[in-house]
């Protein structure tokens, strides 16, 4: 065996050690490799992980048949107590390393003084990818006593007695417990009378096979205290009770209390943290912690309550042979009434005196806790503050729509009422569509607009208004979109947020959508060119559509108010994940504000040093005064004439010689065309003369043998030339396409496009399933004669 089977090499130590005593003790191994290169150990196996800086020691793997285990040894012992096979003498160690390396070992730290203490390879960094790949080839190596141990899990274990030494026989079993032994069946039902909603196995002398605790005669008792049973105890309905927990769907045995001073059975439910689905005679309740893990998943993965319910069906039984009680609608109405009861916990609702009685507009939204809120975080005379310091108590709002969250022409406000009514982030919905009836008086048939993209929708999005600088929902400032982006719409929702005292209001254009405006809007509404907005780019709300995206499919079957609630809490939600970083995100984003602050003045120094102080005056002066008075001549847009000229048009004297065109408009123009000449001489160059293009028509000519005849009735060179038709650009290169018809197969290309364009449009204009299927059928038709036209095409080729 060679000695690089026996011996690995590497060093360990921590960061700040890394650049001398790495390589010192690379040198020691790679000396100790060459006393060994010539012989091999006898007996074990060996391997070198780490050697001291200070004893020359080293640490040893040392792997025998029943056992790996670590040592440290002295270097010198371990070369003189190994047994080699081969009896030549070791070679010489070579010179020292950092000397011979030209390495200034000064400059090193001093490498003598660190710790001699064995390093702890439990805590070696896990992100290093050596170290991963190390920690999954030994799992590859235990992996098989992984599969032995989770099978042995599901077997019996040859528990021959059970631990109470009763007659009972062992063979229960619970999954959830931390215990593993086999149990009678009066040890395990003692065991969970406070845990009725744990998974039972029972051993069958072939397999494990669920019972429930309910078979067992475990019963639960409302109420009084585990293990205690109440005198006047009052079954459930049909002596059955369904209770849905994150390990699945249960049927248990349940008694409510019917002492005296008992309470109703929901309370009786809500006291043992059991979520009730009805109010009266409950058959059916969910876990406080079930709820609380749904709600969570919602927001992060975007789960829907019908895949959430149906996982926990398959965790109660994944073969579907075991018949589970259908409790998806109550599932769903628990969801819902648990959101909305969160909502208002969370608002303080349950400590107003009022309680839920009164409940004003946006109450339950979370607020931006950066954004200026009077009474709240302004002090006293904020609103008389001079125009220097007023952008301090600044509002950024910024409006947008998005149309995937669209909804169905499903359910009612009626059938369907709101829980929130305006309370959270939509606008109260009867006030919202009464003000559209006044505005529009065909509002009714713009509901229901028979188009391609909002057929059989009530909803085609919604519109919002958000803190531009936090990327936060404002309260009261969401809604449906009838057909499109509305100016009655969106007004509605601008002035619910902004309704109040006087207020003082700019607006701009969002930095992304600058260019599709015209060349006044974009300086007159640009962020870049306002005071008092700092490096504000207007697109806050397209940073949150990604996150919200996600449950468009979901609530687009949705009733309105269950649209509208599902919405609200996932927006808390959004503005609540939103203010726990707000400190995380203002830090960084002061950070980068001094590094661009920094680069940002050099640069701008370096530019004023470069143009003369009477012309950094004048432009001074020149922007002040327009950033005061917008009415000003504006400095940031382009001047198509010069000053001279704009002052002689003033004073009634016009120099030009055209009518549209003045001399400088023309030297203006001039120089594009200059521009345009170069680029066409270099793409002129790029081309040749007729050098490419002959060589590519000789080799056109093995593949397209007929356009050898068309290329020959070109006009010669010697005929009386057509002016331009010599140039390189104005050659027919005769492609495909450029064929006459009696070299194209045109009928079997005209069907094959034709079939190309509908699939198409289908793509792009056919919504619904009675137009998809009538299109479907088309496609079908047009599909048999392409491959049919595709037949005659292989034939004539």
């Amino acid at each position: 065996m060679k000695p690089r089977d026996y011996w690995t090499y590497w060093s360990v130590g921590r960061a700040s050690d890394w650049a001398y005593w790495g390589i010192r003790q690379l040198y020691l191994v790679l000396n100790l490799q060459m006393y060994c290169s010539s012989a091999n150990p006898v007996g074990v196996e060996d391997s070198i992980y780490h050697s001291s800086t200070s004893t020359e020691q080293i640490l040893v793997r040392t792997s025998t048949s029943s056992r790996t285990f670590l040592k440290w040894t002295d270097a010198n012992v371990f070369l003189q107590s190994t047994q080699f096979v081969s009896s030549s003498p070791p070679s010489p160690p070579p010179p020292d390393l950092p000397e011979a390396a030209g390495l200034d070992i000064a400059s090193f730290d001093s490498w003598n003084e660190l710790p001699t203490s064995e390093p702890d390879f439990e805590n070696i960094d896990e992100e290093g990818p050596d170290t991963k790949r190390k920690r999954t080839a030994v799992w590859m190596k235990e992996r098989t006593m992984y599969l032995e141990e989770m099978i042995c899990l599901e077997g019996r274990r040859y528990h021959s007695q059970c631990s109470c030494n009763g007659e009972g026989e062992p063979i229960y079993w619970c999954k959830d417990c931390f215990r593993t032994e086999m149990m009678c069946r009066d040890c395990i039902v003692e065991c969970h009378t406070s845990h009725p909603l744990h998974r039972i196995n029972k051993w069958n002398n072939k397999y494990f096979e669920c019972i429930s605790l309910k078979c067992l005669g475990l019963c639960v008792q409302l109420g009084h205290s585990p293990g205690e049973w109440c005198l006047s105890a009052k079954p459930a309905s049909d002596n059955g009770f369904t209770v849905v927990d994150v390990h699945g769907i249960h049927e248990i045995g349940l008694d409510y209390c019917g002492c005296e001073r008992v309470q109703i059975h929901s309370i009786q439910l809500l006291c043992a943290r059991w979520f009730p689905a009805t109010t009266s005679e409950p058959q059916t309740a969910a876990m406080f912690t079930l709820l609380e893990m749904f709600h969570l998943l919602s927001f992060e993965l975007k789960v829907s309550v019908y895949e959430f319910y149906h996982s926990l069906a398959r965790c109660s039984d994944n073969t579907g042979i075991t018949p589970i009680k259908d409790r998806y609608s109550a599932f769903l109405r628990m969801i819902r009434q648990w959101r909305n009861l969160k909502a208002f916990k969370q608002a303080g609702k349950g400590h107003d005196c009022d309680g839920l009685k009164s409940i004003h507009e946006g109450e339950c939204a979370v607020m931006c806790p950066a954004c200026p809120q009077p009474v709240k975080n302004l002090p006293e005379g904020w609103d008389n503050a001079p125009t220097s310091t007023r952008w301090l108590y600044a509002l950024f709002i910024a409006i947008d729509a998005n149309f995937r969250l669209k909804r169905k022409a499903v359910s009612s406000d009626d059938r369907d009422p709101s829980l929130l009514a305006g309370s959270a982030y939509f606008v109260e919905e009867r006030q919202y569509k009464t003000y559209l009836r006044s505005t529009c008086v065909s509002h009714s048939t713009v509901n229901m607009a028979n188009t391609k993209s909002s057929r059989g929708l009530v909803a085609t999005g919604v519109g919002t208004v958000d803190c531009m600088w936090h990327e936060m929902k404002l309260a009261h400032d969401i809604g449906d979109l009838q057909k499109g982006e509305k100016y009655m719409n969106m007004d509605y929702l601008v002035f619910s947020v902004i309704t109040g005292s006087n207020k003082h209001i700019r607006f701009f254009v969002p930095k992304f959508h600058t260019n599709a405006h015209v060349p006044a809007c974009q300086t007159i509404f640009s962020f870049n060119y306002s005071k008092g907005v700092g490096h504000t780019d207007g697109e806050a709300p397209e940073r949150g559509w990604a996150n919200i995206n996600w449950v468009a499919t979901s609530i687009k079957e949705m009733g309105p108010s269950s649209h509208h609630d599902t919405l609200d809490d996932n927006f808390s939600n959004w503005n609540w994940k939103k203010v726990t970083m707000l400190g995380h995100t203002l830090l960084c984003k002061l950070k980068d504000v001094v590094i661009c602050a920094k680069s940002h003045g050099k640069e701008l120094t370096d530019i004023e040093r470069a143009i003369e102080e009477v012309h950094l005056i004048t432009w001074k002066s020149e922007v002040e005064a327009w950033e005061e008075d917008s009415s000003q001549l504006n400095p940031f847009e382009t001047m198509m004439q010069t000053a001279n000229e704009a002052h002689d048009l003033k004073g009634g004297i016009n120099t030009s010689l055209h009518d549209e065109i003045s001399l400088f408009q023309l030297i203006s123009s001039g120089l594009d065309l200059e521009d345009q000449q170069c680029q066409f001489r270099a793409d002129t160059a790029a081309l040749g003369a007729h050098h490419k293009i002959e060589a590519w028509t000789l080799v056109q000519a093995l593949y397209i043998p007929a356009v050898v005849s068309l290329h020959a009735s070109d006009p010669s060179p010697d005929s009386a030339p057509v002016a331009g038709s010599d140039k390189p650009e104005n050659l027919t290169l005769w492609l495909p396409s450029a064929l006459p018809p009696a070299y194209q197969c045109n009928h079997a290309l005209r069907t094959i496009q034709l079939s190309s364009h509908l699939k198409t449009f289908k793509c792009a204009h056919i919504r619904g399933q009675w137009a998809s299927t009538h299109a479907r059928s088309m496609l079908d038709l047009t599909e048999t004669k392409k491959m049919a036209s595709k037949l005659k095409y292989d034939n004539a080729r």
